[in-house]
């Protein structure tokens, strides 16, 4: 018997999924994706790759932006604008007027400074709260606000690793509106009641939320759970088979929950970058810095980003808002007014986005997840994530790593070195997510009344219905303060943990502070049930006697199960093949039970300093409290070059 091409294409996409991962041997493949094609594909802006720059370099001024949209307008494909040295005092927004295939470059972070003044406030780049750089494709419908164009019912294609999906009945737009190349959502209605045993997502506030959905998806159905896919094929005359890329991830997709695509007419803006450059915008009144909609590999690198702004609502630097392989790396972000709304980047409907090898200083948070499947924050340094709650909470720590929104699904967090994980249930429910590799100490050791933060103080701390979660090979916890390991994990819908809840490594499955339960959600069983940990070292424990402890792994769950690991053997990493060339000479893996040595004290040698955080602590001399002073920053000066 002959397979056909198709039966060929579909057994070697299978394998690679299933059986051919990094992950392979840890963890079960329903409970994992392939993160190897993460992010953007950044380029050398170099001739020998045919970007070239467009027009004379920009030297610096005040005034409107006018001068650098001109610029940017008047490139050809793959072409760059380049700013000269000094500082561009700009009252108006940067819009780069949906091109495709433009990078706005800076002279270096060190040398040229964007300064948005408080005229850059209002409406603009479809936010009414205001942006400072906008880069959106020409129709750039939000699902949010149910005004993109097109809406079809999705009757077939629903198995993770499919590529074929089948599209009918279009209530709104049609078939004529997409091409190849057309950045397509896929959605069904959010669970209307618990699962027993599956993943649950679920946005409905004093249900699974504390404050209700945070808007992201089609809200109004609600549907939060989006599958961002490019659209490699279209074939039939309805119904019609749309040939889809990477193809489905998430496990739940079923007919009796209306699953549907949703889309904007036409193409999604692509390849726009943003290097090299100081962006200040502490006086502005716009909510977002660099603003993302529509957008396939976009970026920004090398950038020093300075906030926030004066919005009453805070302040995202970058926003990657319903986009896909999305970068930012490489690049410094400080300063904070102790609000919640301080991120350095979010991930908004969006899917393979990459947070990479930067750095936070006085911040509340860096890379938010708001509704993501398969975004990635890597090998990033969290110094002093400051939170006061405008002075009304001195005393909570919030943690460098986080899930946020409702749908994200299958998130990695690997390498970063930080305070802590935390899964929220602010706006809803999370499932599948994984942290490898990473070092959080689970103290933040500045604001607070007694020499640092005395409430949520844990290393990983997983509240209600956040299900499914991987904690493999982490370092975790201070000696001097954690001293209980994990006695804190949720056994019943409405119990409290009794013992010191703000003193233990984890805290798992409960809707308030574990230590007593105050919220009208109940708290979620299956959280602490369907958690797998392995090879982690702990302060508790000891650093020394790392945990491979079968009782911890979910082996006989009736979905999710995964089976206890055949040794104690460890990958470098979930989602790169081999050392990077941008880590230099420092030892790779940095963190994890098989490395020993290490360089940061107090953890019995099982982690060293990764680069971000020796390009702060050595390169920038930063302080090490992380205090407000705002460091120079020249990445040339700390990472080979990539």
């Amino acid at each position: 018997m002959f397979l056909t091409i198709k039966q060929l294409v579909f057994i070697i996409a299978l394998c690679s999924t299933s059986f051919g991962q990094l992950w392979s041997g840890v963890l079960d493949p329903s409970r994992a994706i392939d993160w190897t094609h993460v992010g953007a594909a950044i380029p050398t802006t170099g001739s020998t790759l045919g970007w070239t720059q467009c027009g004379s370099t920009i030297p610096a001024y005040g005034g409107p932006a006018a001068t650098i949209n001109t610029a940017i307008s008047n490139c050809g494909i793959h072409q760059y604008v380049l700013l000269g040295s000094g500082t561009f005092t700009l009252n108006t927004s940067i819009d780069f007027g949906s091109r495709n295939n433009v990078i706005l470059k800076g002279s270096g972070a060190a040398s040229t400074t964007i300064l948005f003044t408080s005229a850059v406030t209002g409406s603009f780049c479809g936010r009414g709260d205001g942006v400072a750089i906008c880069a959106v494709s020409v129709n750039h419908g939000d699902g949010t606000d149910n005004d993109f164009a097109n809406l079809a019912s999705w009757t077939s294609g629903y198995s993770p690793t499919t590529t074929s999906i089948t599209i009918n009945t279009f209530t709104k737009g049609g078939i004529g509106n997409m091409q190849v190349g057309s950045l397509v959502f896929l959605d069904q209605v959010d669970d209307s009641n618990v699962p027993a045993s599956d993943v649950y997502v679920c946005q409905t506030i004093n249900v699974c939320s504390f404050e209700g959905g945070s808007n992201n998806g089609r809200k109004q159905i609600p549907a939060t759970q989006e599958e961002p896919q490019i659209v490699t094929s279209i074939s039939g005359s309805g119904p019609w088979t749309i040939g889809i890329s990477p193809g489905i991830r998430v496990p739940n997709i079923v007919s009796s929950r209306a699953p549907h695509i949703w889309y904007n007419t036409g193409l999604p803006i692509k390849n726009i970058g943003i290097e090299n450059v100081t962006i200040d915008s502490r006086s502005m009144g716009a909510f977002s810095t660099v603003f993302f909609l529509d957008c396939y590999n976009c970026w920004v690198k090398g950038c020093r980003m300075v906030g926030p702004g004066t919005h009453s609502n805070g302040n995202y630097q970058v926003w990657a808002y319903q986009s896909k392989n999305v970068t930012v790396r490489d690049s410094y972000f400080f300063g904070s007014t102790g609000t919640s709304n301080n991120y350095a980047m979010s991930n908004w409907t969006a899917a393979d986005n990459l947070y990479e090898n930067n750095i936070t200083q006085h911040m509340t948070f860096n890379n938010m997840q708001e509704g993501c499947i398969g975004c990635v924050q890597g090998y990033n340094f969290a110094i002093d994530d400051f939170y006061t709650a405008n002075g009304t909470a001195s005393e909570w720590q919030q943690a460098s790593s986080y899930h946020h929104g409702s749908g994200d699904m299958f998130v990695l967090w690997e390498g970063n070195e930080g305070i802590g994980l935390t899964g929220d249930a602010i706006h809803g429910t999370s499932n599948l997510m994984t942290a490898f590799r990473d070092y959080w100490n689970g103290r933040d050791p500045t604001g607070g009344s007694s020499g640092g933060k005395t409430n949520q103080t844990n290393a990983v701390l997983i509240y209600t219905y956040n299900r499914f979660w991987n904690i493999i090979g982490n370092v975790l916890g201070t000696s001097s303060y954690h001293t209980l390991y994990s006695p804190c994990v949720a056994a019943a819908t409405n119990d409290n943990c009794t013992s010191n809840a703000n003193l233990s490594i984890y805290a798992i499955g409960y809707s308030g502070n574990a230590a007593q339960h105050t919220s009208p959600i109940n708290n979620d069983p299956l959280t602490g049930a369907g958690l797998m940990r392995w090879g982690n070292c702990d302060s508790v424990t000891g650093f020394g006697s790392c945990r491979f402890d079968g009782s911890e792994v979910p082996a006989g769950l009736s979905l999710y199960a995964n089976a206890t690991p055949a040794n104690n053997n460890l990958p470098r990493s979930f989602y790169l093949s081999s050392k990077p060339a941008w880590w230099g000479t420092m030892p790779f893996p940095a963190t994890g039970p098989d490395v020993h040595g290490g360089n940061i004290d107090n953890t019995g040698g099982t982690t060293n300093h990764i680069p971000a955080a020796v390009c702060y602590l050595t390169v920038m001399g930063g302080p090490t409290d992380g205090s407000a002073t705002l460091q120079s920053f020249d990445p040339a000066a700390c990472y080979t070059p990539n």
